[in-house]
């Protein structure tokens, strides 16, 4: 039998019911649980524990408030329980609210066997709930929790008052022409306003720096006839002494987009900068953000994966998985093109093309990615994919790794891709840190980009791959949307920029895992390995690690081919092609590498 289901009591009590299998289609809602309520009906929902909402989040979730009140959107939603009691967390230890929260791995049982284990993807890596927290995570096979004093490591804290937020003087509206996803001339969500006036209505954004340095202050605004033609900025900067600012007047009639007021020099700390109604027309405030001097304008860089490089019999078909880095300054999405040569004289033009060979044989694959600015790079493997029994590979090092642009302190695991016999292997990775492990994870601490090599051995000889300038280590960005009003627990790096992230406790109004019965689950949300696996960590589960699609959404795939009775391999195997961001956990054996 197949139910559609459509409210929230319905899709408990499916969740509830023994052996149920459940599909949901759907916003993750930044993994605050799920919602079935019309457009029009969004503004009614305005507590974390709103009875509009499905509670299934972990007992700790950070959702961006301004994608909650005007992405998703709930324009009333508030970090508060219907008590009125605040739902965010304490900032440190000592808080009479509780302790702060921890970063940890996400784990779950067995039938009969208490033991927690660790949720491992496909590459035998482990989840984390708080990846950009910068804090080691939490294990414990036992179920325990951190001690407060013992492991006070685990933690995220930010005892600071300082944080890049936006606070408002006077009443200043919002509006959002058009679809906020395609906008140009505003950023975010959306932008705040207010009629000419005499000055006593103003927009203070405070930006935090970490790193010291000449910065370029960058503001967006909406440009309409009715702006006002001389708004003024006044810009705290450290060439200037106490109490003093820069003046920058600016036509807001029009705009390039990313609108500069200058390049001053900025300390460790926080600096205002203040927009305020003392104009002869309408005043915007959207976004600033400081730019550092210095830092690399663009990178490109090609890189990719397989899903398994080779094959006893054609033919054989290969899944291929773009992992390159495309970056240019203060653009959160850059235009990118992809051209692939699969070595059997065939190309693709897709992100993520599945591939079959119909011959035996050995193939050398390549991927060139372009920018929008015409930036090309190039990323070939040799002799990477295997079609065929017998087929002996020689030693040939190579290695692949995601995310190879960070901010401050970036974190990089590499990926060992090499053929052949191997024993042995070292890494090198440019800032003096070393390591022989197979899938080693590096931190760089300093700023710069970093030449990486590996060297892998065994009974055949040796052989070495280096990529140059691989990883940067960049100054973040430092941007403050108009919607940022609340203290983070901490910063995370989204495309180039340094975003807060805040973490609220929902631990006393999410239903208890031990309450679902369900069987099998397809969670065709946005990034709902992250999100949800501690919550939907019984059963089969087939679950998103990107953002969902609706224009390539392979629920028909996964339905027909499971009434089929396709391997949940096969299933997961045409699910992304589709669409690659799919993978599934069975809940109900060993963690992969324990198999």
């Amino acid at each position: 039998y197949i139910y559609h289901v459509r409210t929230v009591e319905d899709y408990e009590q499916a969740l509830k019911e023994e052996g149920s299998h459940i599909i949901f289609n759907g916003h993750s809602n930044y993994g605050m649980g799920q919602t079935f309520v019309e457009a029009i009906l969004t503004e009614q929902i305005r507590f974390v524990d709103d009875d509009l909402f499905s509670n299934t989040s972990t007992d700790t979730v950070d959702p961006d408030f301004g994608g909650m009140n005007y992405g998703q959107p709930y324009p009333n939603w508030q970090p508060i329980f219907k008590d009125g009691g605040s739902a965010i967390m304490s900032y440190d230890f000592g808080d009479p609210r509780g302790l702060p929260p921890y970063n940890y791995y996400l784990t779950y049982t067995l039938p009969e066997d208490p033991v927690q284990y660790k949720t491992e993807r496909a590459d035998e890596s482990f989840i984390e709930r708080f990846p950009d927290s910068g804090v080691p995570a939490w294990y414990s096979p036992d179920a325990l929790t951190p001690d407060p004093v013992d492991n006070a490591e685990y933690f995220i804290t930010n005892p600071s008052n300082d944080f890049n937020q936006c606070q408002f003087v006077g009443n200043w509206p919002a509006d959002a022409p058009g679809d906020w996803h395609t906008a140009v001339f505003y950023m975010g969500h959306n932008f705040q306003y207010h009629a000419l006036g005499i000055g006593n209505n103003s927009a203070t954004y405070s930006l935090v720096v970490k790193v010291p340095g000449y910065y370029a202050v960058v503001a967006t605004w909406y440009p309409d006839p009715s702006n006002a033609s001389n708004a003024t900025y006044t810009i705290q900067h450290a060439d200037m002494g106490a109490g003093e600012y820069s003046t920058v007047v600016v036509d807001q009639r029009e705009s390039e987009v990313m609108n500069m007021l200058g390049v001053y020099y900025f300390d460790t700390g926080s600096f205002d900068i203040v927009i305020t109604d003392d104009a002869n027309g309408r005043v915007i405030a959207d976004v600033m953000i400081l730019m550092p001097i210095g830092g690399p304008e663009a990178v490109t860089k090609a890189e990719f994966s397989v899903d398994q490089t080779s094959g006893a019999v054609a033919p054989h078909s290969v899944q291929f998985i773009d992992g390159s880095t495309v970056y240019i300054n203060a653009n959160f999405a850059p235009q990118v093109s992809w051209l692939w040569d699969f070595g059997d004289g065939t190309t693709s033009n897709s992100q993520n093309p599945m591939h079959t060979y119909t011959a035996p044989g050995i193939y050398t694959v390549s991927l060139t990615v372009t920018n929008e600015l015409g930036n090309i790079d190039t990323e070939v493997k040799e002799d990477f994919i295997i079609v065929g029994a017998g087929i002996e590979p020689d030693l040939i090092a190579e290695f692949t790794a995601n995310g190879l642009v960070g901010q401050e302190n970036t974190i990089i695991k590499f990926n060992d891709q090499s053929s052949g016999n191997i024993t042995s292997w070292h890494w090198y990775f440019g800032d003096g840190n070393t390591s022989s492990e197979q899938n080693p994870v590096n931190k760089y601490t300093t700023i710069g980009s970093f030449t990486v090599t590996l060297t892998v051995s065994g009974p055949d000889g040796s052989d070495i791959e280096t990529e140059t300038d691989y990883v940067y280590n960049t100054v973040g960005l430092v941007p403050v949307d108009n919607l940022f009003h609340t203290k983070p627990h901490y910063y995370r790096n989204y495309s180039g920029a340094i975003l807060g992230s805040t973490i609220l406790d929902l631990s006393s109004v999410t239903i208890p895992n031990e309450d679902l019965k369900y069987s099998r689950l397809f969670l065709n949300m946005c990034y709902t390995e992250q999100y949800y696996l501690q919550k939907f960590n019984r059963g089969v589960v087939f679950y998103t690690i990107g953002g969902r699609e609706a224009s390539h959404s392979p629920v028909d795939v996964y339905l027909i081919e499971y009434l089929l009775g396709y391997s949940d391999e096969d299933i997961l195997r045409d699910m992304n092609a589709v669409n690659y961001i799919h993978g599934y956990y069975d809940f109900n054996k060993l963690p992969p590498s324990m198999r």
